[in-house]
């Protein structure tokens, strides 16, 4: 089981926590949790070690001595001057040959060298873990979470009481990182995507903040709210609280948004933990709203938003929980219980998920759409959420109808050989409408939920598609029916 199941709020509404209830008891199993990116593997390539034969050689670009970046790969050489070719693989080797010597790498002895990558992984896993969790058919049904904070604040912890997941949380005798790299699962009982986000300034990591800033962002890309975790006495301090992180994330979030300036919003929800009271939460909230516009009047913003608001991109909340230990027995998870009220009571007034949050990527196509935004963010490319969008629905717009469009076709199948061999099909013509409009109602289904434009381009297209491919038949019905009308004349006459 993930967690226990979860205490009623006090004063909520009884149909609401009732139905809830029974959601969360009647999904028991522990749900699957998926890494969507994986921390930045390293891991050194002994001396003549073997190469696999994956993909192209490619040229490397040398940043720095003994340092060569190649897409989303850096590789450290450790082994003597080489030439700067890199298998796109995840077996790394440096050719003995010189830089104009083509040859596979499978024909090249490997000198040791250190590989780090952050990848994407779930582009093949995604949908099956979709499907998993009972979103694979929830096109815009769903709705996705993420949580930032420093290390060993009790994020996991935190997800696991408030969703039902199963993150691993941090061993307290250890107090070592156990969230790397970025993991999801779906909420027990709800439609709700959570993203634990590893840590930021830990220590594994060291200075090297690049990883845990591009996780920002794809979060930011893909979430519709973004949980800040952190301590009360870390509230004030710069890093503690996660503000410089937070810099990076409006710096960007004027990148991708620019052109959704008071469209589409981000709710940044501040969870502060261990909160005793002396201090009230309203005192903590306009300290934090006072960081928070001081960091926005500092940003250089894009030509044409130099007026532009914090509030015209993010809304902001607040809120406070007790010691988990060191409370009273109970009041942890009952103040918990009351936040998970803001996630499943759309009437509640602090409902987190309003509609101008949510990124309007249908289920089915967040795969896509997800490791789009990473591969940009890794290449270091411009990323503009509107024609991500606009790309996701292309590629899945073609899909969608490229399947209806088989089933259409094999419909007719059938009736290629009679009528080649000059039979007259007496009710060809309701068969071909009827079958043109389930290929277009199965496209529709699908196909409606993507960017409105392409949408209505595809599916002209494949109305074209259709009609040219029944104009065979078409013609050859006509064909057989002029032969017949012939025939019959001519045998009247005589």
């Amino acid at each position: 089981m993930a967690s226990d199941a979860p205490t009623l709020p006090n004063g909520s509404s009884h149909d609401v926590t009732a139905e809830f209830q029974q959601r969360w008891d009647s999904d028991s199993s522990d749900l699957p949790r998926l890494q969507v990116i994986n921390e930045q593997k390293e891991f050194t390539l002994p001396w003549h070690s073997p190469v696999g034969v994956v993909g192209h050689v490619y040229q490397g670009e040398k940043k720095e001595p003994g340092q060569y970046h190649y897409g989303h790969y850096t590789v450290t050489d450790l082994g003597t001057e080489v030439s700067d070719r890199v298998m796109d693989s995840f077996w790394i080797a440096r050719s003995l040959h010189s830089a104009n010597d083509a040859r596979p790498l499978a024909h090249c002895r490997s000198f040791p060298m250190l590989f780090k990558f952050p990848f994407l992984s779930p582009r093949a896993e995604m949908p099956e873990y979709m499907k998993t969790w009972g979103l694979d058919e929830a096109g815009f049904n769903y709705n996705m979470v993420a949580v930032f904070g420093s290390q060993s604040t009790g994020k996991s912890t935190l997800l696991n009481r408030l969703f039902g997941t199963s993150f691993d949380v941090m061993n307290e005798a250890q107090r070592k990182q156990t969230t790397k790299g970025i993991w999801m699962s779906r909420g027990r009982g709800m439609h709700i995507l959570i993203m634990d986000v590893e840590g930021t300034d830990g220590r594994e990591r060291g200075e090297d903040q690049d990883f845990e800033r591009k996780s920002a962002v794809f979060s930011l890309a893909t979430s519709e709210v973004i949980i800040l975790n952190f301590w009360e006495h870390q509230i004030g301090l710069y890093q503690g609280a996660n503000l410089g992180l937070l810099k990076t994330v409006f710096e960007v979030n004027l990148q991708l948004f620019q052109s959704q300036q008071g469209k589409g919003k981000t709710l940044l929800l501040f969870v502060i933990r261990d909160f005793v009271g002396t201090t009230p939460l309203s005192s903590h909230q306009v300290t934090l709203k006072e960081e928070l516009d001081k960091i926005w009047a500092g940003l250089s913003k894009p030509e044409g938003l130099e007026d532009c608001k914090i509030t015209d991109y993010f809304d902001f909340m607040y809120t406070a929980l007790p010691h988990k230990i060191l409370a009273a027995p109970g009041e942890f998870d009952q103040q918990v219980a009351n936040l998970r009220l803001r996630f499943i009571d759309p009437k509640h007034p602090n409902y987190v998920f309003q509609p101008n949050y949510h990124k309007r990527v249908p289920a089915d196509g967040l795969h896509i759409y997800a490791g789009g935004i990473w591969d940009k963010i890794q290449s270091n490319k411009d990323l503009d959420l509107p024609t991500q969008q606009e790309l996701l629905a292309q590629y899945r717009c073609d899909e969608i109808a490229n399947a209806a469009l088989a089933i259409f076709n094999a419909k007719f199948i059938p009736l290629k050989r009679p009528i080649e061999a000059g039979g007259i099909i007496e009710d060809l013509g309701s068969q071909m409408l009827v079958a043109r409009n389930i290929a277009l109602k199965s496209f529709d289904k699908d196909a409606s939920r993507y960017h409105a434009e392409v949408y209505k381009r595809k599916r002209e297209e494949l109305l074209v598609k259709a009609n040219t491919f029944l104009n065979t038949y078409y013609l050859g019905q006509l064909k057989n029916l002029h032969k017949a009308a012939a025939s019959l004349f001519k045998n009247n006459l005589q």
